[in-house]
C-alpha cells in the first residue's frame, strides 16, 4: 500500500525518537553563524516533532576555536523551547577544530573524558543522552577508544554510546567490547557504499544514523536532477524529491534514522513530511536500480 502514514517512531537504545534527526553542523561551521536562523529551524523541528539533534564540539567558527558554539546554541535553544527536555542530544569526542581551521582527532580515553566533560558543561546536562565517538583514531585500538566511553556510561555521565564513520571491521572490534548504542555513518539515495555496516546494524539492534540523507549541500541543491528516478518519483506524486529520499532511506531499516543538515525550517518540514510517505515496491525497486553519481564530501 502507498500513500501518506503516520511515521512510525524508532529506537536508540530503548530511547525512542521521531524518524528523522536533525543535524546542527551547517549552523555553525559558517564564517558567520546565522544564530536567528539557526534558532528558528531548531523550534521549528521540535515542533514538527522531531525528537533527536545532533551537534559536536567540532562544529565551531573558524573565528571560534575554543568554545563549543554549536553545543551552547542547541542548549539555549531547546531551554526556550516548551518541549525541549523532551529532545534526545546526541554529541561527539575525539575531534574538534584548532585555531588554524583544521580537525584534529585524538580518541585516546583521556582526551574522550576531557571532551565529555567540556560537552556536559556547554550542554548544561548532568547526563549526555548519547555520546558518540566522532572519529576512530588510527593510533589508537577503537576497542580503547569505546571502553572509555563505556566507563562514563557506567559512571551515569552517559546515558547511550554511539561510534561515527567506521567500517564493518571497526564496528566488530568496538561491539566486542562493550553495547553500541548508535552508529553515525553517511548514506542516502546518492551514496549506498556503507550498505554492509546498515545491515549489520540491522541485524543486531543498533540505531543507524545515516547523515548527509541528501547527499551533502551539493546533492541537496540539485537531488533530483543528479537522480531521475528520483525526479521522476517526486513529479509524480506531487512530492519534492527531500522527502522521496527519506522515504527512501526509511523503507532500507527500521534502525535507521536520517539526520538531516537542516539550515531552514522549510527544510525540515520537508523532511518531516518525508517520514510519512509510502513508497511502492516498484518505485523502491526504481530508486535502487538507479546508478548514484560520484559523490564529494558533506554533511
Amino acid at each position: 500500500m502507498t500513500g501518506i502514514r503516520p511515521p512510525k517512531p524508532r529506537l536508540i537504545g530503548s530511547r525512542q525518537v521521531g524518524p528523522v534527526g536533525l543535524g546542527g553542523a551547517r549552523w555553525s561551521l559558517a564564517a558567520e553563524p546565522d544564530e536567528a536562523a539557526a534558532l528558528a529551524t531548531l523550534h521549528a523541528a521540535v515542533d514538527a516533532g522531531v525528537t533527536l539533534v545532533d551537534t559536536a564540539p567540532a562544529y565551531v567558527p573558524a573565528s571560534r576555536p575554543g568554545r563549543s558554539h554549536n553545543e551552547e546554541l542547541i542548549a539555549r535553544g531547546l531551554a526556550a523551547h516548551p518541549r525541549g527536555s523532551s529532545v534526545l542530544v546526541a554529541t561527539k569526542g575525539g575531534h574538534w577544530r584548532d585555531p588554524s581551521g583544521g580537525f584534529p582527532v585524538d580518541a585516546r580515553p583521556e582526551t574522550l573524558r576531557r571532551h565529555c566533560l567540556g560537552s556536559l558543561a556547554a550542554l548544561g546536562v548532568p547526563r549526555i543522552d548519547l555520546y558518540q565517538l566522532h572519529w576512530p583514531d588510527p593510533e589508537v585500538p577503537i576497542a580503547d577508544s569505546v571502553g572509555a566511553l563505556a566507563r562514563l556510561r557506567e559512571e551515569g555521565l552517559v546515558e547511550l554510546l554511539g561510534v561515527c564513520n567506521v567500517g564493518l571491521v571497526q564496528l566488530r572490534e568496538a561491539t566486542a567490547r562493550t553495547r553500541v548504542d548508535a552508529v553515525q555513518n553517511r548514506f542516502s539515495v546518492l551514496d549506498r557504499a556503507d550498505r554492509a555496516v546498515l545491515d549489520h546494524c540491522t541485524a543486531h539492534g543498533i540505531a543507524y544514523l545515516a547523515y548527509s540523507p541528501f547527499g551533502g549541500p551539493a546533492g541537496a541543491r540539485g537531488l533530483a536532477g543528479r537522480l531521475p528516478a528520483l525526479g521522476e518519483i517526486a513529479l509524480a506524486r506531487g512530492v519534492s524529491a527531500h522527502e522521496v529520499a527519506i522515504a527512501w532511506l526509511l523503507a532500507q531499516s527500521p534502525m535507521i534514522v536520517p539526520v538531516v543538515g537542516a539550515g531552514r525550517p522549510a527544510s525540515v518540514a520537508a523532511a518531516v513530511r518525508g517520514a510519512g510517505l509510502v513508497l511502492s515496491e516498484e518505485e523502491l525497486r526504481s530508486l535502487d536500480r538507479a546508478e548514484p553519481p560520484t559523490q564529494g564530501a558533506g554533511w
